[in-house]
């Protein structure tokens, strides 16, 4: 699935259900920026991907704060954690968690 497919299947979701996507996707960023890390040390071998997660990060838990407070119901993210992954190369690795965080909300454990 691509972002905008994430984003449309996002907007049909009940109000519980974006909150838990919102989280969903909060932990899926933090595995696929684990994928910057030099394997066997502390070292990052791609800090500019890094980066961006973080900021991707930023805006997910911003957006369910947002949702928390109940001052927005809208998931707007979409758009803006897409150009932060595709400017820092990590577009595939965004998709991926995406799709991940929305498959757990659909289907549960």
């Amino acid at each position: 699935m691509n972002i905008d497919d994430i984003a449309s299947a996002a907007s049909q979701l009940l109000p519980g259900q974006k909150l838990r996507l919102l989280a969903r996707l909060s932990f899926e960023l933090t595995i696929a920026a684990r994928d910057t890390y030099l394997p066997g040390s502390k070292d990052i071998a791609a800090p500019r991907q890094l980066r961006s997660f973080n900021e991707m990060q930023h805006r997910v838990t911003s957006c369910l704060l947002e949702s928390l407070d109940k001052r927005n119901d809208d998931l707007w993210i979409w758009p803006v954690i897409s150009e932060l992954a595709e400017a820092a190369g990590c577009g595939a690795a965004l998709g991926d968690a995406c799709s991940r965080a929305l498959k757990g909300v659909l289907l549960p454990e």
